[in-house]
């Protein structure tokens, strides 16, 4: 049994299920705009805070940390990024999955964490977060399309590797994670 953020007690797989539904909705409704343009998902979770998308930043070094930013965040190796949840899905180990062998091609960063514990999966989560606040901020379309295509691109890896778990009877039913725990 574990101890929800309500302090109820509920079966493991529940709990996972809760959690990553929680994660994944934070994540997903940041940048889910399918038929429409507006933002509403900061709205939502941030509700006694402006939207990022009603800020129109002038010429200033603000606005030139945020392009850098911008485009910081197209140079980082998304592939990477997605190894540990790629490895935790055990996708890079089934010949039948189209990762196999991702491990190889995209090995995980070894500098994140000691040599008893990584961050992982962590700095991943992280990351896309950083995509979806830096694609609600911006008003280059063409930056906001670039980050748009990046968002789409980590979400239809992390679906698959959710869908991994699908029919699993022992708790993992639903489950999304990157964690160190399961190296393969």
């Amino acid at each position: 049994m574990e101890i929800c953020a309500d302090n109820t007690y509920t079966p493991l797989d529940k709990t996972m299920r809760t959690l990553h539904f929680s994660l994944l909705t934070f994540h997903f409704s940041l940048f889910t705009f399918i038929g429409t343009t507006t933002i509403t998902a900061q709205s939502e979770l941030y509700p006694q805070h402006f939207d990022l998308e009603d800020i129109t930043l002038l010429d200033s070094p603000l606005k030139r940390a945020m392009q850098v930013n911008d485009s910081l965040l197209l140079e980082y190796d998304v592939d990477r990024l997605l190894t540990p949840f790629i490895r935790q899905a055990g996708l890079s180990s089934d010949s039948a999955s189209d990762y196999y062998g991702w491990e190889d091609v995209h090995p995980s960063f070894t500098n994140w964490g000691l040599s008893n514990w990584s961050l992982e999966g962590h700095v991943g989560g992280h990351y896309l977060t950083a995509l979806a606040l830096a694609y609600a901020a911006t008003d280059d379309s063409d930056m906001k399309a670039r980050l748009k295509e990046r968002l789409d691109y980590m979400l239809a890896i992390l679906d698959d590797c959710q869908n991994a778990f699908d029919g699993n009877t022992e708790g993992m039913e639903g489950f999304i994670g990157g964690q160190p725990c399961n190296q393969i």
